[in-house]
């Protein structure tokens, strides 16, 4: 996967190169198990089903590995085979979990990677427990088999036996106690066996535990993602839940909220005129990724301020189309991000007029620095505020991101939370 998320570019007049992101790099973006479960996977309740089985033997598996370490063996032969014994023990937990591993493989040869991310892992548990395979092989063979099952019970890292770093780094402690008048190049450290494997032991029992830890943690955040996901979908194009959240929202006495805004129409349908047309639609862009820009959010379209009632779009189902349309293209034009960040749903609301059409914009919460140009090329980079939309300039936009990993509807849960009160 990584190979494919990144290309190198070399700077014209310069020997140095720099790397940069893929089309397939910026659609995962550096979320891989939000990637997969919100743009990829076909069925995500079989997904979160079969989570859940393996998740169980993930469980028990690190269970007892955290108490591998209680007894310390004589010797290495004996270390090997209280990991023999553990991996026989738990020989059906292991084929649970590769049966998982090789059904997300057949969906999709990058999907196993959902187990072994930087989310759960970091980059030096993952630089520490990656392997070279090559390709022609795709891990079939019994030499690549055995090197992957030694990463996981601990015995290998960084392509060395891990009782090989140990006797290193204990020769290495030993050198440096000793008087160096007394040592001569040709002189061998010696360790007692005894002292080599004890250490040695821990270390690998405490890398098997972390090893099936991490696996298990991985399966939970993919369940935590799956969660999200069948919210999102039970929120998003629920019309019943919008037209209790827009009923509620315009009976409530407070002021208009963070993460929602109501618009009685938008000024880019009616405005005809240059310039006034491209600014309007300009404005409209910068609402949509202040939102982006903090935590996201939804815009109502079809509810008047002051007095604050459902007036619904007047026009017919044509203009409607033309009037979607339109602020879809000036989304498209205006607003530079890598990815789609806004939904369109329409809600049909019963008043005492009638049936009214409300139209909703959900805007996700972006992981990256959304910015909105006007056409001739000046760049904004709007934030939305209490009172209303600010312009920063990038870098403090992006400082407020750090630790987002993906973009996200995260708001939802909020908005679910403020229809629920009573």
């Amino acid at each position: 996967m990584d190979s494919q998320r990144r290309h190198e570019i070399k700077k014209e007049g310069s020997r140095f190169t720099t790397s940069e992101f893929t089309d397939f790099g910026r659609e995962v973006g550096l979320d891989e198990i939000h990637w997969w479960i919100f743009k990829k996977e076909r069925n995500v309740a079989e997904l979160g089903t079969r989570t859940t089985v393996a998740l169980t033997s993930a469980e028990r598996l690190k269970d007892t590995a955290e108490n591998l370490g209680k007894k310390t063996p004589k010797n290495h032969a004996e270390l090997i085979r209280s990991l023999k014994e553990f991996a026989d023990r738990h020989l059906a937990d292991i084929e649970t979990l590769l049966e998982f591993a090789n059904w997300l493989r057949e969906r999709d040869a990058m999907a196993p990677r959902i187990l072994f991310t930087y989310r759960v892992w970091g980059s030096t548990r993952m630089s520490d427990r990656t392997i070279e395979v090559p390709e022609e092989l795709h891990g079939a063979d019994t030499a690549t088999r055995v090197s992957c099952a030694e990463l996981a019970l601990g015995l290998s890292e960084r392509g060395r036996p891990t009782y090989e770093w140990v006797h290193t780094e204990m020769s290495y402690e030993r050198y440096e106690q000793m008087d160096p008048e007394q040592f001569t190049g040709d002189q061998e450290i010696e360790i007692p066996e005894s002292r080599v494997v004890a250490r040695a032991a821990r270390k690998i029992n405490n890398e098997c535990a972390i090893y099936f830890r991490e696996i298990r943690d991985s399966l939970q955040n993919i369940l935590i993602d799956v969660d999200k996901f069948q919210e999102q979908e039970e929120v998003v194009y629920n019309n019943e839940f919008w037209r209790q959240f827009i009923e509620k929202a315009v009976a409530t006495k407070k002021t208009e909220m963070q993460l929602w805004e109501f618009k009685q129409t938008l000024p880019l349908w009616h405005v005809k005129e240059q310039p006034q047309r491209d600014q309007v639609k300009t404005s409209f862009a910068e609402s949509l990724a202040g939102m982006a820009n903090a935590d996201g959010g939804v815009l109502v379209v079809g509810v008047s301020d002051n007095p604050r009632i459902i007036v619904g779009l007047s026009e017919n189902a044509r203009q409607l189309e033309n009037h979607l349309k339109t602020a879809r293209e000036a989304i498209d034009r205006h607003m530079e991000y890598d990815r789609e960040l806004v939904k369109f749903q329409q809600v049909s609301i019963p008043t005492d007029n009638g049936d009214k059409i409300c139209l909703v914009l959900l805007v996700a919460q972006a992981s990256g620095v959304v910015a909105v140009h006007d056409g001739f090329n000046n760049y904004t980079y709007p934030l939305r505020r209490e009172n209303g939309i600010e312009k920063m300039p990038s870098r403090d936009i992006q400082g407020r991101k750090a630790g987002l990993k993906a973009d996200n509807f995260d708001f939802l849960h909020e908005i679910k939370q403020f229809v629920r009160e009573k």
